[in-house]
């Protein structure tokens, strides 16, 4: 387990990189939060329905799709008895 100090490719200042941690580090936490990543997710589009809904970068669920159409797709499977 380590750690570096990088700089930051947006604002250019210095931010803590840790090797051992999964979410996205492209960035320090003020320049991801501004562009509506961090920890709180960001906001994407649908691409099938269009509809805006949050991805969170260190979530290892699927997140191919809203979770509305997830939600649809899933009821079409056929059901097992």
């Amino acid at each position: 387990m380590s750690e570096w100090i990088v700089a930051c490719p947006i604002c250019g200042k210095p931010y803590m990189f840790y090797d051992y941690v999964i979410m996205d580090q492209s960035a320090c936490r003020d320049c991801q939060n501004k562009a509506g990543g961090g920890i709180g997710g960001r906001t994407v589009e649908c691409p099938i329905c269009g509809k805006p809904y949050k991805f969170y970068p260190y979530y290892v669920g699927d997140q191919s799709a809203c979770p509305s159409c997830r939600e649809k797709a899933y009821d079409r499977l056929p059901k097992w008895s």
